[in-house]
């Protein structure tokens, strides 16, 4: 599975207090995040690894039990 998004850099000054979070890991993201359309909304993740778990484990169904 290839990644689907692209890396990005936070606009934020060095006074303002603006804290991104990774979508999957929680991981505080300085600077450069990775932003991907993952389910019906744009996410940030801290590196495509996370995204392709986040879509991997968190966007595909359950198998089914029987």
């Amino acid at each position: 599975m290839s990644e689907q998004g692209r890396w990005e850099e936070s606009d934020a000054h060095w006074f303002e207090l603006r804290l991104l979070y990774c979508a999957l890991c929680g991981k505080v993201i300085p600077r450069r995040f990775w932003r991907a359309e993952a389910g019906a909304a744009a996410r940030i993740f801290c590196d495509p690894s996370c995204e392709r778990l986040y879509r991997s484990y968190v966007l595909t169904p359950p198998a089914p039990s029987g």
